[in-house]
């Protein structure tokens, strides 16, 4: 449960991470 939780938490910063360059690369709006 908790590494499942750990996974999920990585995941989601990782795509956040991508979701800022994608961002300042296209000046889009990203959620």
């Amino acid at each position: 449960m908790l590494r499942q939780l750990t996974y999920l938490k990585e995941s989601w910063s990782l795509q956040r991470n991508l979701c800022a360059s994608f961002k300042i690369s296209t000046r889009a709006s990203c959620f």
